[in-house]
């Protein structure tokens, strides 16, 4: 709200009178016309107002001061004031200062004009305007009023309005906004793929009821008491606006872009999971799909590298090619990517800060769908064994398990010259096959091993992380696969054996990998079961290996359930 003059009205206060030291503050519009928002009505020297090309004005008594003042705007704030026979200005927060001399009285008694109504006001006078004089005593006049009454809060010297036509205090547009959540902002989903949001925010204005569509389903009551503010639940399934508006006046509204019921992903580690690519990576949004979103130390948005908790130059990351592939297959994700460039399985214990960020993390979007880390390349390079990995490693995933219901994928990380030697290589792949085929609650994420990141291959290359735009792109191909497979079974029957046990390699036949080599037991038939971590109908070669592998049996084709 503010004073609005309309070059009609007037604003009469009791006389106020400055003869020795005084101050004036408020808040005006200053344009180019020629007007005086605060003048004295008997004379045409007392006044502060504006003239044209930018200038502002003041006269007291026999002083005079023309203040270049560019460039125009509202609600610009001033102070005069006199000590002694110096007075001086200030202009929009010092942006203009200055000073005069005049020992003259300064008589004021009308805003919005002066002189027997010469030179009428036809902008804004707003806040509060402070008026302290040695005869006229103390004013504080709050220029957000109503009615026809500019009112004195300190000393009941009050003004009137009058003679207004379209101006005077002015309502305030009515407004809702939206404070409780922001675009992209992301809560783990449920069963059902939704996720329950509480949407709250201001009003100005009055709202018979506040109305809310969750993406375009149509307007329901939210809120059926609303004050100067609102509140209310909302489902949101899968990715949807939310908006909301007056019943009453159904074209004040405000929007929550792109709200998600999310797969949350909790990535932990080191630099290859933080991003550590020469480029960028990009993400694009086909028609009706969902848009992946992030969460950075306390900030939703559209994910976008850099991803990673801590700035980080390079920076393209694998998550903007695996939420590309989420969102292609239409799953809203919100990833809170907190791994630590550097960092070693012993920085993550849980009692310590690398591990608060997960949980942070967790707490702020409603729990972890799934939680998942690319470590070891440190550990590797510092020789730590293949026991003490294991052990800070399981901690973590079962800490993980334990409070938000999810399995650990460990990804492996790709070895260069700069991962350490051959056998501290081998000890951290040690441990992690042995966390894999020991513990349920982690999961084979995928070997990055398989991408040659020397630097005798491009010299783009550092020998220790991801950084090609292709490697990239393999790399979350593998990992994204890694998270989606399903644990299969393939049932087979083996000729020639009888209640006997043999080691099987099992082969998936068309990608020509190793998925699995281990102690299978058959039946008197020769039959056995084993359960593979791949897609049902994935066609698998299995054969059994001895110490003389004899022929009968090996090669037997068979497909996933």
């Amino acid at each position: 709200m503010a004073l609005q003059g309309d070059g009609n009205g007037i604003v009469t206060i009791p006389l106020w009178t400055a003869t020795g030291d005084f101050s004036i503050s408020g808040f005006f519009e200053h344009t180019v016309d020629t007007e005086i928002f605060l003048g004295y009505n008997s004379a045409g020297n007392e006044y502060i107002g504006q003239i044209n090309n930018n200038t502002i004005s003041i006269q007291v008594g026999a002083g005079t001061a023309s203040i270049p003042l560019v460039p125009n705007g509202e609600d610009i704030p001033f102070t005069l004031s006199r000590t002694g026979s110096t007075v001086s200005y200030d202009f929009n927060n010092g942006e203009v200062t200055g000073s005069f001399t005049s020992a003259s009285t300064f008589r004021l008694d009308r805003f919005l004009t002066y002189n027997n109504g010469a030179l009428k006001y036809q902008r804004k006078l707003s806040g509060v305007w402070a008026m302290v004089g040695d005869a006229g005593g103390t004013r504080t006049y709050d220029m957000e009023g109503s009615g026809t009454t500019l009112v004195d809060t300190t000393s009941a010297q009050n003004g009137t309005l009058s003679g207004f036509t379209t101006g005077g205090f002015t309502a305030p547009a009515e407004s809702i906004t939206i404070t409780s959540v922001v675009d992209d902002q992301f809560r783990k989903r449920d069963a059902n793929n939704q996720a329950i949001f509480t949407i709250s925010g201001d009003i100005v204005g009055t709202a018979t009821t506040v109305e809310v569509n969750v993406g375009g389903t149509g307007w329901v009551e939210l809120d059926a008491s609303p004050t100067t503010t609102y509140s209310g639940d909302v489902t949101v399934t899968n990715e949807q606006d939310v908006e909301v508006r007056f019943s009453n006046l159904t074209n004040v509204t405000a929007i929550a872009l792109r709200l998600k019921a999310a797969f949350v992903i909790a990535a932990w580690g080191q630099s290859n999971e933080q991003g550590a690519g020469v480029n960028n990576q990009t993400v694009t949004i086909g028609s009706g799909k969902p848009t992946p979103a992030m969460y950075v130390q306390g900030v939703f948005s559209t994910l976008t590298d850099p991803t990673g908790y801590h700035g980080f130059t390079p920076r393209g990351s694998m998550w903007a090619r695996i939420s590309q592939l989420y969102s292609d297959a239409g799953i809203p994700i919100g990833l809170g990517n907190v791994a630590e460039g550097g960092s070693t399985i012993d920085s993550w214990k849980i009692i310590g800060q690398n591990y608060s960020r997960i949980t942070q993390f967790a707490n702020a979007v409603g729990g972890l769908s799934l939680a998942v880390s690319v470590i070891g390349e440190t550990d590797s390079a510092n020789g730590t064994e293949t026991s003490v990995f294991k052990s800070k490693y399981l901690d973590v995933a079962t800490a993980l398990n334990s409070t938000y219901g999810v399995d650990v994928f460990a990804t492996y990380f790709p070895v260069g010259t700069s991962t350490g030697t051959a056998p501290n290589v081998a000890k951290i792949r040690a441990a992690y096959d042995e966390l894999i085929a020991e513990n349920l609650i982690i999961k084979d994420g995928g070997d990055l091993s398989v991408i040659d990141i020397s630097s005798g291959l491009d010299p783009l290359n550092d020998n220790l992380h991801l950084r090609l735009d292709a490697d990239i792109t393999t790399g979350a191909n593998i990992r994204y696969a890694a998270f989606n497979f399903v644990e299969s079974t393939l049932n087979f029957t083996v000729t020639g054996l009888s209640s006997t046990t043999r080691t099987v390699k099992y082969i998936d036949w068309v990608n020509d990998v190793i998925l699995k080599t281990e102690v299978t037991s058959f039946d008197v038939s020769g039959n056995a079961t084993a359960s593979l971590n791949v897609a049902a109908s994935t066609v698998i070669v299995a054969g059994y290996l001895g110490s003389n592998p004899p022929t009968t049996g090996t090669g037997i084709y068979g497909v996933t359930v």
